[in-house]
């Protein structure tokens, strides 16, 4: 797995702003615009952690995950929704409502990050 992170979310402005902010702090990241495309790139890309929203047409998040923890279960995930699930169905490693913060997606990273290295 690589230090790059795969933003995935349906809303290409709030994906591409998620990767401007990573960039400008120091970050390797790439989006995708749908589930399906986030198990392709995640397939090339072999993120170390992955940035997704939840609810997406076609392919959630939750599918998207599973699907991708299939060949990356090492993968560290960070999910974003709308509202806050009581629980989740995959083992996700925080969950952030939208609209997410740069200081709330920084602090949450930098710990993830730091146990990476």
């Amino acid at each position: 797995m690589s230090s790059t992170i795969l933003v995935v979310d349906d809303d290409r402005k709030i994906a591409d702003t998620i990767v401007r902010v990573l960039e400008a702090n120091g970050y390797s990241a790439e989006a995708a615009y749908s589930g399906h495309q986030g198990v392709e790139y995640a397939r090339t890309l072999r993120p170390g952690t992955i940035i997704s929203d939840v609810g997406m047409p076609g392919m959630d998040g939750l599918s998207m995950i599973e699907a991708i923890t299939t060949f990356l279960p090492q993968v560290r995930v960070l999910m974003i929704c709308e509202q806050l699930p009581q629980t989740l169905a995959i083992p996700a490693w925080t969950v952030l409502k939208k609209p997410v913060s740069a200081i709330d997606l920084l602090a949450v990273l930098d710990p993830v990050l730091e146990i990476e290295a």
